[in-house]
């Protein structure tokens, strides 16, 4: 399958165009990922306690072992617990699975987490109002680490990355914004990503398109794969052109507010619409079925997204409005937030130790995807990790080739 990936080259020089963009503007979110492994789950309760034993957490829910690890601080927190045996306790904070992200990135850590000797504890949410019960409960579950995936607005839960870490408990995060306390994050360029994107349908369309956008403005992962792609409309290319930018809420109501904000610009622009850019490939397919039902599925309308999983391909085989998604890599994502860990947490290494996966406490670590249509189809049952760089098909011993837990199935493409 041909792969639509950028080289690095590109992808740097889109890095340097991305920052000028944003100056400029700155100017004028089936298989449902549970815990069939035997891995717990935490429940919230009004004041926060755990479903299990409800004990208060000391240095991380286990003394620290001695040995080469240093038990220096390397922040402004107490060092995180190291557990030279190995041993972890692993809590993941997470909203709900039916996002293909989370769903991809639950599945992992649980294979990560299996394969590692480490225990997986489940910690979902499904509303704003839960995370901190949920966070609680992560804590009083004496997890030794709590990762979180997809949090939005991070800096409001300021206190309880500050009682997590005065626990000694350490904080790792994939599709996060990086705030001080976490010792790292792992996510998508996403501004690099949208402006592949932001090109690929430029050519498609010989840069002579009127564009709507529904995007999640609550997420750090949505504000980029939209701002930049916003930043080269309206003015870089003359007939490029942005008509709305709407943000369709939390995860809750999205999915209807994309079907009736897709209908609302049909009836406002009607055949002056030519893309609808979606920051997420969910929102992308929701738009293409407004479109179906409004009759314009056949009008030439492009709808296009961020994401990439077992029904992008599907949905792209249907010869509708859908027909571009950019793949991220969430394995890839998850996988190098659990070396980090396993650097600090296990080896007990500081940042900056030869040896370490970061450099510095609040690193932020960026990777890239690539574009794929109805040209890259795969067979279906293929391992979504065929569709990426990393992969080779000739290895045995890589981490995407790690056995699942009894009850986690490896993330394919099905249909």
């Amino acid at each position: 399958m041909k792969k639509k990936v950028f080289s690095r080259f590109v992808s740097m020089m889109m890095v340097a165009a991305m920052v000028i963009v944003l100056a400029a503007c700155s100017q004028s979110e089936s298989n449902d990922g549970g815990t069939n492994d035997g891995g717990q789950g935490v429940t919230a309760s009004e004041d926060g306690s755990s479903s299990e034993a409800g004990q208060s957490v000391s240095s991380g829910g286990g003394e620290q072992s001695s040995g080469n690890a240093s038990a220096e601080a390397f922040d402004n927190y107490p060092r995180p617990v190291i557990k030279t045996d190995g041993k972890l306790k692993v809590g993941y904070l997470h909203t709900l699975a039916s996002f293909s992200s989370t769903n991809r990135s639950i599945r992992q850590m649980q294979i990560e987490c299996h394969h590692r000797g480490w225990e997986y504890v489940d910690g979902q949410w499904e509303s704003a109002e839960q995370v901190r019960d949920v966070w609680n409960a992560l804590i009083n579950a004496d997890c030794d680490v709590i990762c979180l995936q997809g949090l939005d607005s991070t800096s409001t839960y300021m206190d309880m990355i500050e009682k997590t870490r005065e626990a000694g408990i350490g904080i790792y995060s994939t599709e996060t914004a990086m705030v001080d306390g976490s010792i790292a994050t792992v996510m998508l360029a996403g501004g690099v990503a949208s402006m592949e994107m932001a090109y690929e349908l430029g050519a498609m369309t010989n840069f002579s398109a009127n564009v709507c956008i529904p995007t999640a403005e609550g997420a750090q992962q949505h504000i980029e794969r939209t701002r930049v792609f916003e930043g080269l409309l309206n003015g870089v290319f003359g007939n490029f052109v942005l008509l709305a930018s709407e943000d369709m809420g939390g995860p809750n109501e999205s999915a209807q507010n994309c079907y009736d904000t897709t209908l609302a610009w049909v009836q406002q622009y009607g055949d002056d619409l030519d893309i609808i850019y979606a920051s997420c490939d969910s929102f992308a397919q929701i738009a293409a079925d407004a479109l179906n039902s409004a009759g314009y599925g056949d009008s030439g309308i492009i709808t296009a997204g961020i994401d990439g999983d077992s029904t992008t391909f599907p949905a792209l085989m249907e010869d509708g409005p859908f027909k571009l998604s950019y793949m991220q890599p969430s394995e890839l994502f998850v996988h190098t937030m659990c070396e980090i860990v396993n650097d600090i947490q296990v080896l007990g290494l500081n940042p900056g130790d030869e040896g370490c996966h970061i450099s510095k406490a609040g690193e932020q670590i960026y990777q890239t995807g690539g574009i794929v249509t109805v040209n890259d189809i795969p067979p279906s049952g293929t391992p979504i990790h065929a569709l990426f760089d990393y992969y080779d098909p000739n290895s045995t011993d890589a981490w995407y080739t790690w056995e699942a837990p009894e009850g986690v199935e490896v993330y394919t493409i099905d249909y």
